[in-house]
């Protein structure tokens, strides 16, 4: 590819998680590719099918855009939430003592502030994520434009809060109940699905590239 390419995959090839364990083989390319394209990953697994107790994960990669405004807007939050919840204890408290009403209402209104100043906070949170979700939402779409594939084997974005969960349409327990030869097929459907995707990403990637050295 090219040096912004290669210094991905030293980058990457350094990354564990929380036990230790490096990001999975058959979802690395994919890493390096959205990173390649301006998408932050925070988080991924090709995913498994657990024989003892049967647990069935399915491929995903969450991604957030992450700044020095976007992380002084989390600690603010947490701040914010710690604060909401004391006047929320304070409210019930005073509720259970059966206090005057002037003193409950006068709590009601210093939880009920407390609270919106922290959602007010998750929504600029959410705001801010929405060019990075828009762009993937673009690659999908192109994607997707002249591939006709089963509504379940489909990529999709699923919103969690503040990040940004790709994914195939079917990861959402919609096989958990089938017979485990189906779960199988269904792993190897979805990571094909995620492989088919991140080599159109490397395309667009490499397309890039050469408009910048034509330019």
């Amino acid at each position: 590819m090219d040096q912004h390419w290669d210094d991905l995959i030293k980058h990457f090839c350094s990354v564990s998680d929380g036990l230790g364990m490096p990001i999975d083989d058959e979802i690395f390319e994919t890493v390096v590719a959205l990173n390649a394209l301006g998408i932050t990953t925070t988080m991924s697994c090709a995913g498994h099918i657990t024989r003892d107790d049967g647990d069935v994960r399915y491929p995903w990669i969450n991604f957030s855009a992450s700044d020095d405004i976007i992380q002084k807007l989390k600690t603010e939050q947490i701040k914010l939430h710690k604060k909401a919840e004391k006047r929320q204890k304070k409210l019930m408290k005073l509720r259970k003592k059966l206090t005057s009403n002037a003193k409950l209402l006068a709590a009601q209104k210093k939880s009920h502030k407390a609270w919106h100043a922290y959602h007010a906070i998750g929504h600029q949170l959410r705001k801010l994520q929405v060019p990075m979700r828009q762009r993937v939402i673009d690659y999908l779409t192109q994607f997707y434009e002249n591939r006709p594939v089963l509504f379940d084997r489909r990529l999709i974005l699923d919103l969690i809060s503040t990040t940004t969960r790709l994914e195939s349409q079917g990861a959402a327990d919609f096989h958990l109940c089938e017979p485990r030869e189906v779960q199988i097929q269904k792993l190897a459907e979805y990571r094909e699905e995620m492989r088919a995707f991140t080599e159109f990403l490397k395309t667009i990637y490499l397309s890039q590239q050469t408009e910048k050295v034509a330019v």
